[in-house]
């Protein structure tokens, strides 16, 4: 017979807790993955321990994490109709002023203006991304220059405009990046082609991106 091992100590700190007492199964879990710090682009989830187990298994199960479930809850819920097919955060607008180009607008500002062959280009990249693959996108678009990184389990996407040079960066989960990457295509498939030749500066203009 194996004897349990006698209870450790309460601490102070653990005695004035508001959980103090309580069974450990049914305590709530401030669920935070990697327990990272929470930032203005992360928040805090408070589910039981048996549920964050249950998740923590699934998701190792399906090799992604429990973020990476939630993301795909959300992305069948898209499909199903339940919810809007949009991202929070980000906006694609077409400007029906400028020959119908599309701009991607992401929390940390806009990306370079894209053409609608620009936007299936950018989209494919988006959609095609894999977790653990250490693959860069590059596409010069209509604005400048748009890269597509993979960092382990998130995506960075760099916008460097043409006229300025200046840069915008945005990253987000895997699927996040799949789910911009259909919603861009979608916008493309349905942006009407320009009337009259582009009267923007060519790819080759006097501030060329980098690309980097």
């Amino acid at each position: 017979m194996i004897a349990a091992s006698p209870p450790e100590p309460r601490t102070r700190a653990a005695a004035d807790s508001p959980f103090a007492g309580q069974d450990e199964e049914r305590r709530p879990l401030r669920f935070m993955e990697d327990q990272r710090v929470p930032t203005p682009n992360h928040t805090v989830l408070r589910i039981s321990v048996p549920l964050h187990r249950q998740l923590k298994r699934l998701a190792a199960a399906r090799g992604t994490t429990m973020n990476g479930l939630i993301q795909t809850m959300v992305t069948g819920a898209i499909e199903a109709g339940e919810l809007d097919d949009e991202t929070p955060g980000f906006a694609i607008v077409l400007d029906a002023d400028r020959d119908f180009d599309l701009i991607l607008h992401t929390p940390h500002g806009e990306l370079p203006r894209m053409t609608a062959e620009d936007a299936e280009a950018v989209a494919r990249h988006l959609s095609e991304v894999r977790a653990g693959e250490a693959i860069r996108r590059t596409r010069r678009v209509k604005g400048g220059c748009i890269v597509v990184d993979i960092l382990g389990q998130g995506v960075e996407i760099v916008g460097e405009a043409r006229d300025t040079a200046r840069r915008v960066r945005a990253t987000m989960p895997v699927a996040t990046a799949r789910d911009i990457g259909r919603q861009l295509a979608k916008s493309a498939a349905s942006t009407p082609a320009p009337s009259l030749p582009s009267a923007d500066a060519p790819h080759g203009a006097r501030h060329p991106p980098t690309c980097s």
